[in-house]
């Protein structure tokens, strides 16, 4: 079994036990992560692991979960990973607000800052365009919550999205939410 120091290897900047966590869980593994994306951009990521999921937190040391699969709705104060198939260029978000009067999304990308997209208010879809490449997505008004294309392959499946991150040496490595929480 591999172990998360081997899985995060290189990009990994600490690992270290700490507190907290879900009624039940296993104690969560705090793990800080930094990767340079497949266009340069840098991330720098506080993530909790819990048994079964993965956590983002924040400076005030709030959890968000992070959601790597398609078929997740995400709302307010949840974190998701975008990762084109084509370029295999990842990004890393949190949705801050679903504007359903003025329809649009609001998100934070944990590396560059805040965006926005609107969404058609008959079809509730719209696109969120990072880097060129153009994330398709659905909301869902009464529940304000919003699903993604993550992958950007034109089609909402059950697929789960890497996070992807490029060494100094040029070398990709690839993480799943199933190698973290392991």
């Amino acid at each position: 079994m591999k172990t998360l120091a081997t899985l995060l290897g290189a990009a990994a900047l600490a690992l270290a036990g700490c507190a907290g966590g879900k009624s039940g869980d296993s104690p969560p593994t705090h793990v800080n992560i930094t990767f340079r994306n497949r266009v340069g951009t840098q991330y720098s990521l506080g993530l909790i692991k819990h048994s079964g999921y993965v956590a983002v937190i924040d400076a005030s040391l709030n959890e968000s979960p992070l959601g790597f699969t398609e078929v997740q709705y995400h709302r307010a104060g949840e974190s998701l990973v975008l990762t084109d198939a084509q370029t295999e260029n990842t990004q890393v978000l949190a949705l801050r607000t679903v504007n359903t009067t003025n329809r649009f999304i609001e998100l934070t990308d944990y590396a560059t800052g805040g965006v926005q997209a609107s969404y058609d208010p008959a079809s509730k879809e719209g696109d969120l365009v990072r880097s060129g490449i153009a994330y398709h997505f659905t909301v869902n008004e009464g529940a304000a919550a919003v699903r993604f294309d993550k992958n950007a392959n034109g089609a909402f499946g059950n697929n789960e999205v890497p996070l992807v991150g490029v060494s100094p040496s040029g070398a990709l490595t690839r993480w799943y939410q199933r190698d973290l929480v392991q």
